[in-house]
């Protein structure tokens, strides 16, 4: 589809890097702006790591029902709101902790400043205000928790989780994690890949879990990602997306393909783009 529509896209002369797209398992890829083949894709993480989670939960070793506290209960530190421990799985995923600022965020703000190396104790000692489960904040914190809850579950770092379970499979290509002063990866954000790589996670989710014909991730999990909307937020044409900062983008078709772009659009003027590509679809 995007063959059809590539002059109308050049002419809109957005600040765009490069554009994938998947259509029955055949991937093209467009440079617009020249750069470099790997870019941070920001908030798209964000699913990167949600998928982490669906392999933990199709092992059986989590709920979205159980509680964050529990998993940490010998890290907590000394002192903490009460609060935390009604706060799920499920409400951190979802952006709903009760914590109604936006912490930990490595893209607006000096991480050397945030007052200690310890990220996880710093999440803990944020007050918690709003009844968890209830109002919607969205936070990188939240998913700096979820990156250690793959490690508490697994035993692995998020990144050397991923690797043999998710990369390698969908042949991906190069990955890079931002990682905090632990080394812990930052989770919410940081990931740096191709936009190949940014539609090939659209795909398992596109194909009921499945990538080339091998399952990866149970058709349950999955249903319950789009249900949930796991990071993947339902559009109004029955479609899902995940967009990131300055302008990163990964869009699911209800039509069966999947498109994902790189770009520097602070100014959100590739929002052009996907009027364009849904006008045509």
């Amino acid at each position: 589809m995007i063959e059809t529509i590539l002059e109308e896209i050049r002419g809109l002369n957005l600040p765009l890097f490069w554009l994938t797209e998947s259509e029955h398992g055949k991937r093209t890829t467009w440079s617009f702006v020249p750069d470099n083949p790997c870019n941070d894709i920001y908030s798209v993480t964000k699913v990167f790591t949600v998928t982490a989670l669906g392999f933990l939960y199709d092992q059986g070793l989590w709920k979205p029902d159980d509680k964050i506290c529990d998993l940490f209960r010998k890290k907590l530190p000394e002192r903490y709101d009460p609060q935390w421990e009604e706060v799920t799985l499920d409400h951190v995923i979802r952006h709903r902790i009760g914590v109604m600022e936006d912490f930990l965020d490595i893209d607006n703000y000096d991480m050397t400043q945030f007052g200690s190396e310890d990220f996880l104790k710093l999440a803990f000692e944020r007050p918690v205000p709003a009844r968890p489960g209830v109002d919607y904040q969205y936070s990188d914190g939240a998913y700096y928790l979820l990156s250690r809850v793959v490690t508490e579950l697994s035993g692995e770092k998020l990144d050397d989780f991923l690797r043999p379970r998710l990369l390698m499979p969908l042949h991906v290509r190069e990955a890079a994690f931002s990682k905090c002063p632990m080394g812990y990866p930052i989770g919410a954000t940081g990931m740096y890949v191709r936009t190949e790589d940014m539609a090939k996670l659209g795909e398992v989710y596109q194909n009921g879990g499945t990538f080339e014909g091998k399952r990866l991730l149970s058709k349950e999990w999955v249903e319950l990602v789009f249900e949930r909307e796991y990071e993947l937020a339902k559009m109004e044409n029955g479609g899902h997306c995940k967009g990131g900062m300055n302008g990163q983008m990964l869009y699911l078709s209800p039509h069966g393909r999947v498109i994902a772009w790189q770009s520097y659009d602070p100014e959100g003027k590739g929002n052009t783009l996907m009027e364009l590509i849904l006008k045509n679809e």
